[in-house]
């Protein structure tokens, strides 16, 4: 019975050595139970967009980045949301076009009255009669001569002179002054320039023309436009003392283009004037909208204004010689192709 009993406790031992060996080895099996969860890894969201790339001439800087998403907990912490982009810097203003200039240079500016017939010289007096023949037999004394003709009529004088004399020069022998000093300095005049003014079309001139006394020739006004498209028009004047009755007048310059600019010969210039009755400028300058007598390169050209008419195709409907209170001329490429 003792020895039944010891082997059966023998038994009942290895097994319970053997239960125990087997499920101490844990390295080849999965454990039935999850671990303690892992933090899922700080993912910090994105930071923002590039800067922005600068625009053209002037652009606006780039927009700044979205702030970036926070990462999601994946049982650790999350991830801090990433920083927003720093906005791009503006863009840096681009180089503006340059365009090359036309030259003008101006002289001898007058306003005149316009020439008129001196009267005429009385007509010369008749040729004496030849004397009367001798009568046959005795000799008779020759014939008186016969009496002078009557002198010819004096021609008829020339139109009487206005009650005001307007006329004036710019010789511009020393500087863009006129004589008489009322009537000038020759200045830009920025309200006839375009676009704008009789329809004329961009772009904007005003600032880079110029005007200014040069010694060259004997002294002449030097004007630079940068003329680049058809239909510019750049203004320059002077004023009356008062305003002005020139029925009777002409408006003259000397104008010559020195030197050509990218618009290339086609520029013109013409007088004009302008005051309470209207606007008027020269009708061989401008025969018609969009037609104009081209000015010779490099030689001097008279442009001429005749108050009484006709004028050019840009005239005012209103337009009278009375009250008059501006003069000036015109450069232009209205007729430019």
């Amino acid at each position: 019975m003792k020895q039944r009993l010891r082997l059966g406790l023998m038994i009942s031992l290895g097994l319970v050595t053997a239960f125990v060996g087997c499920g101490d080895d844990s390295s080849d099996s999965p454990s039935p139970f999850p671990s303690a969860g892992t933090g899922a890894t700080a993912g910090g969201g994105s930071g923002g967009s590039s800067a922005g790339t600068g625009g053209t001439p002037g652009g606006t800087g780039g927009t700044a980045g979205t702030a970036g998403t926070a990462g999601t907990a994946g049982g650790g912490t999350g991830g801090t949301a990433g920083t927003a982009g720093t906005a791009g810097t503006a863009g840096t203003g681009g180089t503006p076009v340059q365009v090359m200039p036309t030259i003008f240079l101006i002289d001898n500016v007058r306003l005149q009255l316009k020439t008129e017939g001196a009267g005429g010289a009385g007509g010369a007096g008749g040729a004496g009669g030849a004397g009367g023949a001798d009568a046959a037999g005795a000799g008779g004394v020759g014939g008186d001569a016969g009496a002078a003709g009557a002198a010819g009529a004096a021609g008829a004088g020339g139109a009487p002179a206005p009650a005001t004399d307007w006329s004036f020069l710019l010789n511009f022998d020393t500087d863009l002054t006129a004589t008489p000093t009322g009537y000038g300095p020759l200045a830009k005049h920025t309200d006839g320039f375009s676009p704008g003014p009789g329809g004329s079309l961009g772009p904007t001139i005003v600032n880079t023309s110029t005007i200014a006394w040069d010694a060259a020739e004997g002294g002449v006004a030097k004007i630079s436009v940068p003329f680049s498209v058809k239909a510019q028009q750049a203004d320059f004047a002077g004023v009356f003392p008062a305003p002005a009755d020139v029925t009777g007048y002409e408006l003259v310059a000397d104008v010559k283009i020195s030197m050509e600019g990218d618009i290339g010969d086609c520029p013109t210039a013409w007088m004009y004037v302008y005051g309470g009755k209207g606007y008027a400028n020269d009708a061989v300058g401008e025969p018609a909208l969009n037609t104009t007598s081209h000015l010779t390169p490099n030689e001097w050209n008279t442009v001429r204004l005749d108050l009484d008419g006709p004028y050019g195709a840009h005239t005012t409907n209103n337009f009278a010689p009375q009250m008059v209170s501006i003069w000036g001329i015109h450069l232009n490429t209205w007729g430019c192709p």
